[in-house]
């Protein structure tokens, strides 16, 4: 099936004004958060790159909301994170998705969850945290496996997307 979208900028949907909906549970299946994405405006990264504001709030979590900056160009989707109120890097992936495990590309396959099922679902390594995501085409991120290993705070958390508004 063609996608109606061609360009890296629609493959990896960062337009303002989009939303996702996750509902977050932990290990044993309970649901123990809901966490609701925006893209809200724009600013320029310190390596003069154009990005998008990208903020999760979270229903219940002290910690949020957070915000990352995104950057799609040509092939590179690239993350940053804010350290010492400033933009750093914190990692990056080649689009559009091809499997090849030495990338972080583990398969290619339809997911069905609760936002709908979708034919072309990648798996690839989850950079935010050990884990893995599942990435559909033009939808973007639309579940994810993020645990923390760290002493404090430790998690295990699996996100599914259950509602997203993508403006055209």
């Amino acid at each position: 099936m063609q996608s109606k979208f061609q360009t890296s900028e629609q493959y990896f949907p960062n337009t303002i004004g989009n939303e996702w909906h996750y509902e977050v549970k932990n290990s044993s299946g309970k649901i123990i958060d809901t966490v609701r994405v925006q893209i809200v405006g724009s600013v320029i990264t310190p390596d003069g790159k154009p990005a998008n504001i990208w903020v999760y709030n979270r229903e219940y979590s002290f910690f949020y909301p957070d915000t990352l900056l995104i950057t799609v160009q040509n092939d590179t989707l690239k993350f940053y994170r804010w350290i010492s109120q400033q933009p750093h890097l914190w990692y990056y992936y080649i689009i559009p998705f091809t499997v090849d495990n030495s990338s972080g590309v583990y398969s290619k396959d339809s997911i069905s969850i609760q936002a709908g099922t979708f034919e072309a679902g990648f798996q690839v390594l989850n950079y935010f945290s050990s884990g893995y995501a599942w990435f559909v085409p033009n939808i973007g991120f639309v579940k994810l496996h993020a645990i923390d290993w760290s002493p404090l705070p430790f998690y295990n958390e699996y996100w599914e997307l259950i509602y997203y508004d993508l403006v055209e």
